[in-house]
């Protein structure tokens, strides 16, 4: 308090501020919030703190946040926080992309969908950018919009061609011949994993229709079902989180 009412003007401002940077309250802050944003919604008090006292420790370092951040992602925490977090609108359109190596192209019709998705790039107006909460993401509407989004972008054409934007047929390999081994390949692919069986067990009966799912299927079964099966895939529950 002094040093603000002392009347030097900048000075004071920056002295200020390192107050507030240098405060143990602003290391459980930001820790709380990073913890938030690699762990869970409500992350162990354990792990925040340890990472408060790292971000407070190397409050004049240059790499406090690196340090930081490295020992939340070291924590016995981060191993075991998987499905804690749902993916973000955009996080969501960037891993479904990404992991059919979809042809990207920016188009307005693209931009239009995002908006749809509730994430507007750079549109969020309040200063404490956009919701890190599962609740805010997870209602009916937004999953819709997903849903939405994937059987656009699956079904969709490149700007400047008749190829599609995804070519889920000619990605998979010859030898899956059978629903059972394409769902598997393609949850593999997509998800680095078999889906659970309640999610992989539908998938399955839909691109076998009525043959038996080990069956071998003709090629234009397989060619006329599979962009379709990814897509379910996509939509899946295990999709939505990280």
């Amino acid at each position: 308090r002094k040093v603000v009412e002392s009347g030097l003007g900048l000075v004071s401002g920056d002295a200020l501020l390192d107050m507030l940077a240098f405060h143990p309250g602003t290391a459980r802050y930001i820790s709380r919030k990073l913890c938030r944003r690699l762990i869970s919604d409500n992350p162990p008090e354990t792990i925040v703190q340890a990472a408060a006292d790292v971000f407070y420790a190397n409050r004049n370092a240059a790499d406090q946040i690196r340090r930081t951040v490295r020992t939340i992602l070291m924590s016995s925490e981060f191993r075991s926080a998987w499905g804690e977090k749902i993916k973000r609108p955009f996080e969501f359109i960037v891993s479904a992309m990404r992991a059919t190596s979809a042809n990207f192209a920016w188009s307005d019709s693209l931009d239009w969908r995002i908006d749809g998705l509730g994430q507007p790039l750079f549109g969020w107006r309040p200063p404490d950018g956009y919701p890190d909460r599962k609740e805010a993401w997870s209602s009916t509407m937004p999953m819709l919009q997903r849903w939405r989004f994937i059987n656009w972008i699956i079904d969709s054409w490149t700007t400047d061609s008749d190829v599609l934007r995804i070519n889920i047929t000619g990605q998979t390999p010859a030898e899956h011949k059978t629903a059972t081994s394409l769902v598997d390949y393609w949850s593999q692919r997509i998800l680095a994993r078999k889906l659970p069986d309640e999610e992989r067990g539908p998938i399955i009966a839909f691109m076998a229709g009525p043959r038996n799912p080990d069956a071998e299927m003709p090629a234009d079964e397989i060619a006329e079902r599979v962009r379709f099966m990814a897509a379910l895939i996509l939509m899946s529950p295990s999709f939505q989180w990280r």
